[in-house]
């Protein structure tokens, strides 16, 4: 298993009277190169569960395996290394630096990772080929559409070439066409052989994913 979780919960802060469980007993197994969404409600508790698989937080209670990591028990620092070789990340609102190029943005990830500055220009031409905007390297951010904006995003999580692919709500902010666009690419993605999680509410992002968990209360739904 590439990701799995054993009876993991989350309690924002525990043992206080504002305690909140976001997360309650969670198990979950994915396979290198499944291809998942995650649905539920606002509050139903899917970007903390994205949280932890992400190692950008640690359960409560429970194990949380990542490629082989313990996480639940891992150094910040490791944690820190795995995000940063291991994971890819592509949020709603894009997380872009608006001032800086389309070439600026996708490079940001290189500059925290062991990967030499020559490589730099190869390693940002290829992702950006993947997603199909290398004419707009040298645009600045700010000057782009949604869907572009969009596909910096994926490109700036493929730079660092990662092994897992984790999206909370990719579509978000996009009209049909655009999502169906974006969808596209991560379905290509998947068939090269990525493993993607995605977060969503849209029943029709879904329905493009392999297989569907529902989250509702903290809890997983059939």
């Amino acid at each position: 298993m590439i990701i799995e979780l054993q009876n993991v919960s989350k309690i924002y802060n525990k043992d206080k009277l504002n305690a909140v469980h976001a997360l309650t007993g969670i198990d979950l197994k994915i396979q290198k190169g499944d291809f998942c969404a995650i649905m539920g409600a606002s509050g139903s508790g899917k970007s903390t569960l994205l949280n932890i698989i992400g190692c950008l937080d640690k359960p409560t209670t429970g194990t949380s395996m990542v490629i082989g990591v313990n996480t639940s028990r891992a150094t910040d620092k490791s944690l820190a290394r795995l995000r940063n070789t291991k994971i890819g990340f592509v949020l709603q609102d894009f997380g872009l630096i608006e001032e800086r190029t389309v070439y600026d943005n996708v490079c940001t990830p290189l500059y925290f990772s062991k990967v030499k500055y020559a490589t730099y220009s190869k390693l940002v031409q290829e992702a950006l080929e993947k997603v199909g905007i290398v004419s707009l390297s040298k645009r600045p951010v700010r000057e782009l559409s949604g869907g572009q904006k969009q596909r910096v995003a994926i490109a700036r999580a493929l730079v660092c070439d990662p092994e897992i692919i984790l999206a909370d709500e990719p579509t978000g902010a996009l009209d049909t066409d655009n999502s169906n666009m974006i969808m596209d690419i991560f379905s290509e993605l998947n068939q090269a052989g990525k493993t993607l999680l995605i977060v969503t509410h849209d029943p029709q992002v879904a329905a493009r994913c392999q297989k569907t968990y529902k989250l509702s209360d903290g809890q997983f739904i059939i």
